[in-house]
């Protein structure tokens, strides 16, 4: 399992009273990037390991989907992930002017 997931299994594994002390309580956020700290989410570490086996083999992947449909958390929950193994950049194509 991924370390998101093991910090989001030990926060419920804490008795209520625990948590109540909590300054920041989970939230359902459908605005963009989704934070396992701080965000209810549905677990995508399936997803994951799925486009690094790809990367891994050195394959192409498309991110295409249409409105909420985690996009962002994918690409952020994928940058965790790869980060140690490789130089990670940014590129905003609509950003881009024509040459």
């Amino acid at each position: 399992m991924s370390a998101w997931f093991d910090q989001i299994s030990a926060y419920f594994s804490r008795n209520s009273h625990e948590r109540s002390e909590d300054v920041h309580m989970r939230a359902f956020n459908v605005t963009g990037l989704c934070l396992p700290e701080e965000d209810y989410m549905v677990d995508i570490s399936g997803k994951i390991k799925q486009i690094k086996e790809l990367v891994d083999s050195r394959r192409y992947f498309t991110i295409n989907r249409a409105r909420q449909y985690v996009k962002t958390t994918t690409l952020e929950m994928l940058k965790r992930e790869l980060r140690n193994e490789f130089w990670l950049q940014k590129l905003a194509w609509l950003q881009l002017k024509e040459v």
